[in-house]
């Protein structure tokens, strides 16, 4: 009992480490409990993701092997492989054929030893065609234990490979990014044999090859059952196909839409009464006007009228974390139209609200925090003077935030300076509030030990936020 306390103990205290791979190594060589607990996080998620490099593309010797920063070799060994419950392949893969690239015989030798998989995510962005087709071979074998797949064309391009995959059942959830013909015309079959268990259903990216007959053909088997939709971009449906659909599914908890511009109002509502979360999608650099942003505002408004939202998240396709340019730009027009709906509508239902693309006017944002009292979280792009209209706030208003992430616009970078003991300052009015991120500066608030009083001190300190090894930037000619 005692050895099971302390293996629980040391598992929550080791979350704090979850993301740091450096440090729960080094956690991983203190004794063999400790090894124990970190290394069910180290191989928990197991990725082979190969940064884009011109060495590789033109080095003829290449046989696969892997040399980008990955856990996958090790999470073979033995004592480690029962432990991988998330297989992901992304990135830029060799486009070299079998049997000069052995990375297929590589994968498919290692997903032999993952017993316990749970989630099985093929996405790379460059590949050999047949690089999958032995792994694919054996994910119906693992019906006891997968329950989440996501797969790009690399899986889904052709019959034969499609063939495999309507084999695996028990399926939770299931996404496919750029879905076309071959996988779209077998789908129905495939969700038939998941039709109890399958609870998400995700389609991404270009999803040109949907149409309204071929949503039509989900829903005797998902019409009860799903609580989570996803559709990416396609010209050959509309709004209203897409709200005709939507309102069928009457159990539906979390959306995701891509939007693109319209001649033709929808008239129909969805009227999803049990929507929690919102995710809407849009091209980045296509709101320059007050008129596009409020047609935009205006569609939001009309798929979350009737819903109890709680999160709602807007993504601009083509604007990374990386790009800091929009910092130092004239900001696009507010998204005004949006946050007043909010504030009348769903103010005691939402809680977290993740716009960082959309600028928010200093009035509105007043409005936000003033009425909407159960916000835990928001992230969102507004003036320089929005982080003192917070402290103004937090008093009186929001007193369950907990998480605050700022973009500004209309002012230089440099110009943004922030000191540690002001962070603290504004930490200490608001009650939970623990984090705050100005342009990609990360402050984290905790209370310590203060040793010249003998008490305790609450104080602010910038954070480096830990970045997985596959996810590390190199230079473009190494692999």
């Amino acid at each position: 009992m005692a050895a099971k306390l302390y293996n629980d103990v040391l598992l929550s205290s080791l979350e704090y480490y979850c993301d740091d791979y450096a440090q729960l190594y080094l956690i991983s060589l203190v004794n063999k409990e400790f090894n124990r607990a970190a290394s069910s996080m180290l191989y928990y998620r197991v990725v082979l993701s190969p940064p884009t490099s011109l060495l590789h593309r033109l080095n003829l010797m290449d046989t696969g092997a892997i040399t980008s920063p990955s856990n996958l070799p090790s999470a073979t060994l033995p004592q480690y492989a029962s432990l991988v419950a998330e297989l992901e392949v992304s990135g830029f893969l060799s486009p070299r054929a079998p049997p000069r690239n052995t990375l297929h015989a590589i994968l498919s030798d290692a997903l032999r030893k993952f017993t316990s998989i749970r989630c099985v995510k093929f996405v790379p962005a460059t590949f050999h065609e047949d690089v999958f087709i032995d792994s694919l071979k054996l994910l119906p074998n693992f019906g006891s234990s997968l329950r989440e797949l996501v797969l790009n064309s690399s899986c889904t391009s052709s019959e034969e490979k499609v063939s495999l995959l309507t084999d695996i059942k028990g399926l939770y959830r299931l996404a496919l990014y750029s879905p076309g013909r071959a996988v779209l015309q077998t789908l129905p079959d495939w969700l038939k044999k998941n039709a109890d268990t399958l609870t998400e259903l995700h389609l991404l990216d270009n999803c040109g090859s949907v149409t309204p007959g071929v949503l039509n053909s989900f829903l005797p088997h998902v019409q009860e059952t799903l609580r989570a939709f996803s559709l990416g971009l396609s010209y050959s449906i509309t709004d209203e196909d897409v709200f005709t659909f939507l309102s069928q599914l009457p159990n539906l908890e979390h959306l995701r839409l891509r939007n693109y511009w319209q001649m033709k109002a929808p008239t129909t509502k969805p009227g999803l009464s049990k929507l929690k979360s919102f995710t809407a999608d849009y091209a980045g650099s296509s709101f320059t006007t007050c008129s596009e942003v409020a047609r935009f505002c205006k569609w939001i408004r009309r798929t979350i009228a009737a819903s109890p939202i709680q999160t709602l998240r807007i993504a601009a396709e083509g604007v990374g974390d990386d790009d800091r340019d929009h910092y130092v730009s004239p900001a696009y027009p507010a998204f005004d139209s949006l946050i007043d709906h909010l504030s009348k509508k769903h103010a005691t239902t939402l809680r977290h609200l993740d716009i960082k693309t959309a600028f928010v006017g200093l009035d509105a944002f007043k409005q936000l925090l003033e009425s909407c009292n159960r916000l835990e979280s928001f992230h969102l792009t507004a003036g320089k003077n929005a982080i003192t209209r917070l402290s103004e706030s937090l008093p009186n208003h929001t007193p369950n935030l907990h998480t605050v992430i700022f973009d500004i616009r209309n002012v230089k970078r440099r110009k943004v300076k922030i000191q540690d003991e002001e962070v603290a300052e504004l930490m200490q009015r608001g009650p939970h509030l623990r984090r705050l991120i100005v342009n990609e500066i990360h402050w984290e608030g905790s209370w310590k030990f203060d040793s010249s009083t003998g008490g305790t001190k609450f104080g602010a300190e910038q954070v480096v936020v830990p970045v997985p090894p596959w996810k590390k930037k190199k230079n473009a000619l190494h692999p």
